[in-house]
């Protein structure tokens, strides 16, 4: 009787020695999802976010046989550098092994009913996370080096986040391109954030300077399928020419990340639709020095602008709460743009290219946009310019040009020339109207002594450009509000006040001279 009790207890604790060997073995065993593969009755999803760990690996084992497909194979080197890349078992190899090969991002390990494990793309599964480390590579500009930020941008399916995970540098040797082989999918770089130590950092380049750090490549992404950048910084270390460039892209979303030292502007958007940059730090375009001043030494071709966020003829953009810092140009540049918001920006120590500062030739204002009849989008500009910071500038505070501008309750200090210009001078002049001025706060520097900061005359400065149906009112300045020449077909100027004690005309002054009439 206990001999039969023994040898019965023997088998249950053989038996459950037995599973237990089996599920310590199994990788796929902590969690399954049975939920069925589009289209794949009998498919059976085992397991999308796990790998295996290097403790199971052998050193000495080599799987031979073909890889499968949508599978990469795996080695005893990367064993667990990348999160959620699951894993295949190939029947060519010893299943007690295992990690032979793992699925490609965009991929599932499914069980099939032969018993065969595939790797199958999967229709249904949650946007995956891929996390790279600092030390996955040398260069994280190389694609074929896994682990890298280039590899996990080639690699990343639609909706997929890579995500930057350590709080240190991630060197570049040539540009990230982001959707690189051509398709439109829906991708996400995540950092840190502004304040941390993680920063993607340009070492050494043989060929950059008329490169970027980051290229969105060409694909004309869908409002669902944005590219967003996120907490990342960017620096360019003055060689490559901007921190960021796209062309002909839309539904780009760029928020909370550093960019700085660029030899041109940092933020270099053209001809895109539904553009969003917000909560961005740009310093050094164009310019290197002191954290806290306007000084330092032009970089870069002078006559190039060097702007901190260049975004020229594109739609639908929101450029809000960014701060801008010690850029060669203009702060920020929409020039030809429409549908445009300017909200809430602090730029400081703009245009430094300007006679006060570094005098390279090319000066530039705080926000700027203007000479719009010479671009491929024409109509009214309809730009809201509110909220803004602008404090030294080696130009205007805010110069533009168009139809249906407000330029409202921005505070403009210490600038170079205009608070306020509304005119053109370029050829053949933006003829300018429905523009409204409310609110504004503007002031000069006395240390700019070259200029008179408070006399009309100033309104006309630049000739040949014109502006109507303007209305300025309840702005506090020192005359430093400008509208351009041949201006007079309804425009007015009224409930003006003064920071200045000198003697000014009349503050309720109602037109500005009236000469020809503005012809669109």
């Amino acid at each position: 009787m206990i001999k039969q009790f023994s040898q019965t207890l023997m088998a249950i604790l053989t038996m459950l020695l037995f599973f237990l060997v089996i599920i310590s073995c199994n990788d796929f065993g902590e969690r399954v999802n049975n939920t069925p593969a589009a289209n794949t009755s009998d498919n059976e999803k085992i397991e999308d976010n796990t790998y295996f760990p290097s403790s199971k690996t052998t050193s000495s084992f080599t799987c031979t046989g073909a890889i499968p497909a949508n599978a990469e194979r795996c080695s005893n080197s990367d064993q667990g550098l990348i999160e959620n890349m699951p894993i295949i078992l190939s029947n060519n190899c010893d299943l007690s092994i295992k990690c032979n090969y793992r699925c490609l991002p965009g991929y599932d390990l499914m069980k099939h009913s032969s018993g065969y494990l595939l790797c199958t793309e999967s229709y249904y599964s949650a946007p995956s996370v891929i996390s790279v480390k600092s030390d996955n590579a040398v260069d994280h500009s190389i694609a074929t080096v896994v682990g890298s930020i280039a590899w996990a941008l080639k690699v990343a399916r639609a909706n997929d986040e890579i995500k930057l995970i350590s709080n240190s540098t991630y060197n570049i040797h040539n540009r990230l391109e982001i959707n690189a082989d051509g398709q439109t999918k829906k991708i996400s770089i995540v950092g840190l954030g502004i304040n941390s130590a993680q920063k993607i950092f340009f070492s050494t380049c043989n060929s950059c300077k008329n490169d970027t750090a980051i290229r969105i490549m060409a694909g004309g992404y869908s409002a669902v399928q944005p590219i967003t950048l996120r907490g990342i910084n960017v620096d360019a270390n003055f060689l490559a020419s901007t921190t960021v460039k796209s062309e002909g892209n839309s539904n780009i979303v760029i928020e909370n990340s550093k960019f700085e030292n660029s030899l041109y502007s940092a933020i270099h958007l053209r001809q895109g639709t539904n553009i969003t940059l917000r909560e961005n730090f740009v310093q050094n375009a164009g310019v290197a020095g002191n954290a806290n001043d306007c000084s330092g030494s032009a970089r870069g071709i002078n006559t190039i602008p060097a702007a901190g966020i260049d975004v020229q003829r594109s739609i639908n953009v929101s450029i809000s709460e960014n701060s801008i810092k010690r850029v060669r140009t203009a702060g920020i540049d929409i020039g030809a743009s429409v549908d445009t918001s300017v909200l809430f920006n602090s730029l400081t120590c703009v245009g430094l290219g300007g006679l006060n500062y570094l005098n390279t030739g090319m000066a530039a204002d705080g926000v700027t946009g203007y000479g719009h009849r010479s671009s491929s989008i024409t109509g009214p500009r309809n730009w809201l310019i509110a909220g803004n910071s602008i404090v030294n500038s080696g130009n205007n505070g805010i110069h533009v040009s168009g139809e249906n501008i407000r330029i409202l309750v921005n505070t403009i200090r210490n600038i170079a020339h205009y608070g306020i210009a509304v005119s053109d001078q370029k050829s053949p002049p933006d003829c300018s109207f429905n523009i409204v001025v409310f609110g504004n706060d503007v002031s000069a520097a006395t240390q700019y002594a070259g200029f008179n900061w408070t006399t009309y005359y100033l309104l006309n400065f630049y000739p040949a450009s014109g502006v109507r149906d303007g209305v300025v009112t309840n702005n506090i300045e020192a005359g430093l509000v400008k509208f351009g020449k041949n201006s007079a077909d309804g425009a007015t100027l009224r409930a003006v006040y003064h920071h200045s004690t000198e003697v000014l005309p009349n503050p309720n002054y109602l037109s500005i001279e009236n000469n020809r009439t503005c012809i669109p």
